[in-house]
């Protein structure tokens, strides 16, 4: 009979001494794809609320302006016109320039009359839109 030469038969260990241990390189591949997604969407999502940021804040300020120049409407500081149409200006809140529009309108109640303020950056589009009602204009 003759010896066999077959180290696998006769040693089942032999099959996992002569595998290396570690990753394949498919399995590598993976990870890093997995790891390339996942860092682009965080990368994303960072530059998109930074980017919110600067909007939520000119909004913020934008709003302070309109209730500024409401309240001003309201108690004749700021003379919105006796008839209906719009009045302009400019204000400046923390160093920077916003230009706003006071419209009067006149609604189907007797003696009602409502405000509107529009603020923006000066030469940009308006950003805020505030609505107010009153009795009659203020001189």
């Amino acid at each position: 009979m003759m010896p066999s030469n077959d180290v696998r038969k006769t040693n089942p260990n032999a099959r996992q001494r002569n595998r290396q241990n570690g990753f394949t390189l498919l399995e590598v591949l993976v990870a890093l794809t997995i790891l390339a997604i996942a860092l682009t969407s965080l990368i994303l999502a960072s530059i998109e609320i930074t980017n919110n940021k600067g909007y939520l804040q000119n909004k913020t300020i934008a709003t302070w302006v309109a209730s500024d120049v409401m309240a001003k409407a309201r108690i004749g500081l700021i003379s919105p016109p006796l008839a209906p149409g719009s009045k302009t200006g400019t204000a400046k809140a923390l160093n920077q320039r916003w230009q706003w529009n006071v419209n009067l309108n006149k609604t189907k109640e007797k003696n009602s009359y409502k405000i509107e303020v529009n603020v923006g950056l000066v030469n940009q589009a308006f950003i805020v839109h505030l609505v107010s009602f009153t009795r009659k204009p203020v001189r």
